[in-house]
């Protein structure tokens, strides 16, 4: 049986990329925004999108995530 840090390790490192994606897009600092229920939002503003409308651009981002 894998461990689950085999799964949420990676998870983390997409969903912060997600943010990033998100802190791209909107330009607000990556502090600003939360992660709940596959989306990204900045409560100031009510701005939110999906993981799936933020994924390509953060395919394009290089990841600075630990390893």
């Amino acid at each position: 049986m894998e461990s689950a840090a085999t799964f949420t390790e990676p998870l983390a490192g997409w969903r912060a990329m997600l943010v990033a994606a998100a802190a791209k897009t909107w330009n607000f600092p990556e502090s600003e925004l939360t992660t709940s229920r596959a989306q990204v939002s900045h409560n100031p503003s009510g701005k939110r999108a999906t993981y799936g409308e933020l994924s390509a651009t953060a395919a394009t981002l290089r990841c600075s995530c630990s390893r």
